[in-house]
């Protein structure tokens, strides 16, 4: 009945996952870069800006714009 009251709940997924994704990228990029000898990691560290951007995408642009910022930022 709780939910009745409120309104229809959008089954919409949380964003903080995708930003975590996100910033978990930009420090891979930067292990993998930088010098700090795990270049390795350069040929996976975008995966999972490619995996938030993707979950993004459905919320706008303004959304990939802040994904985008969160990965360069860290």
């Amino acid at each position: 009945m709780r939910g009745d009251a409120q309104g229809p709940r959008r089954d919409r997924p949380r964003p903080w996952p995708s930003y975590l994704l996100a910033a978990s990228a930009g420090v891979l990029a930067w292990l993998g870069f930088v010098g700090v000898g795990i270049w390795p990691l350069a040929f996976v560290a975008y995966v999972p800006l490619l995996l938030a951007l993707d979950r993004a995408r459905t919320r706008g642009w303004r959304s990939v714009a802040t994904h985008a910022f969160t990965f360069g930022l860290v």
